[in-house]
C-alpha cells in the first residue's frame, strides 16, 4: 500500500511537469548496450512510462527523444 501511495505521488509530480514520453524496449536495450550495464527495474519503469522528466524543482534524467532534447532557451 505504501509503495502504491508513493508511486501515485510520483506520477502526479511527473504529470505536472514535462516528460518526453515512453521509451521503447529497443531504445532501452540500445542504451544499456552502449553503456555496458543493465538499468534497475524502477528506472526501467520510469523510462517506459515517462522517458525523462522535468518538473517544478526537479529533473529525472532518462532517454528523451532527440527532437525533445533541445535546450530550453531554443524553444519558442
Amino acid at each position: 500500500m505504501l509503495l502504491t501511495i508513493q508511486r501515485n505521488k510520483f506520477d502526479a509530480l511527473c504529470n505536472e511537469g514535462f516528460f518526453s514520453g515512453p521509451v521503447s524496449d529497443e531504445e532501452v536495450q540500445a542504451a544499456e548496450a552502449a553503456l555496458g550495464l543493465r538499468f534497475p527495474q524502477e528506472y526501467l519503469d520510469m523510462l517506459k512510462t515517462y522517458g525523462a522528466v522535468v518538473g517544478a524543482g526537479f529533473a529525472i534524467y532518462g532517454l528523451p527523444r532527440p527532437e525533445q532534447n533541445a535546450p530550453l532557451s531554443g524553444k519558442t
